[in-house]
């Protein structure tokens, strides 16, 4: 009953043992004789659990305080009324965070792994999903269970195309966004600060970039500048992450004669989506198939009958429309 009431400070006993950094011996035995005081504001209108990311509590102290405010019920995802301790513990700097958040989603601990995509996408107060606002050491551990391949966050839903032998999945590249003023010196052997239309057409494949846009209206022996090429490149791609589309293939034969034929007959990209020539190796796509990462499973389950997907993969620079809607 004691861990109920409100002491002196306008508070009750645990927000005040949190306040005074309090031994984690203490603190635990307050949530666990009163687990709402977790969820419940300090006086100072900040969460027990901000007090304690700033007190660097240890991971136990940190995952106790997590446990009894997520924002989705683990049995089914349910949306759950919450005091937002999942986005404050996802933009803890903190190591006890991080740890507590990789706990939390661990399936063979917490379990909320399986529910990612929506904890990715709860905001605070402000509007801000877990995503913008979690720190280096907390989004790794969202990456873990959100992303397919360590790279590609799928978009949950039916395929965008799917037949006999093969499927293609929308998605997001969250790999490190391009650096452009890095891609433009990369090609400028010659060091001048300005590339000729050949050098844009040899390495524009690369990055999945139209070198016609470029060149529109210009005359053949047009030159390009570094502040030119990177606002060309942003408004193509966005200064945002990419959206691409993954293109599993279940047949290796089927796989390699189409990268080889993209190759060999230097398709005009724009007739043919092109194909993005950085992305993870033929190994840790065929893993991360095996396991059903990053949303694949349920995919997998929802929309594919429990078949297995292809292992074998393209990534394609995303198109606004498919066939179908065209």
């Amino acid at each position: 009953v004691a861990a109920k009431e409100i002491t002196a400070t306008n508070n009750l006993p645990l927000h005040d043992a949190v306040n005074m950094n309090a031994s984690e011996g203490i603190i635990l035995l307050l949530v666990d004789a009163y687990p709402q005081a977790a969820k419940k504001r300090m006086e100072n209108g900040r969460l027990p659990i901000d007090a304690c990311a700033e007190n660097n509590a240890s991971d136990e102290l940190m995952l106790a305080l997590l446990k009894v405010d997520m924002p989705l019920r683990i049995e089914d995802g349910t949306p759950l009324q919450h005091s937002c301790s999942w986005i404050s513990c996802v933009a803890a700097q903190n190591e006890g965070a991080a740890v507590a958040v990789q706990r939390i989603l661990s399936m063979s601990e917490g379990g909320f792994g399986k529910h990612i995509h929506a904890l990715a996408d709860v905001c605070d107060d402000e509007g801000r999903n877990a995503l913008c606002v979690a720190s280096s050491g907390p989004r790794s551990a969202i990456y873990e269970h959100l992303l397919f391949s360590d790279r590609y966050r799928l978009e949950i839903g039916p395929p965008e195309h799917r037949s006999k032998t093969s499927l293609v999945l929308r998605a997001q590249d969250l790999d490190e966004q391009a650096d452009y003023c890095d891609i433009f010196d990369n090609w400028d052997i010659k060091n001048n600060g300005k590339l000729a239309r050949q050098d844009v057409v040899a390495n524009a494949d690369s990055i999945g970039l139209d070198p016609e846009l470029i060149w529109q209206g210009a005359e053949e022996n047009e030159i390009i500048t570094k502040e030119d090429f990177v606002g060309i490149c942003k408004r193509q791609f966005g200064d945002v992450p990419r959206n691409v589309a993954v293109k599993l293939i279940q047949s290796k034969d089927q796989w390699e004669r189409e990268c080889n034929a993209r190759k060999e007959f230097n398709l005009d990209p724009k007739y043919v989506v092109p194909a993005l020539s950085n992305m993870p190796s033929e190994d840790a796509i065929a893993e991360a198939v095996r396991v059903g990462g990053g949303g694949l499973d349920i995919i997998k389950e929802k929309f594919l009958g429990g078949n297995q997907p292809g292992k074998h993969a393209i990534v394609l620079v995303a198109g606004n429309r498919n066939l179908q809607q065209i």
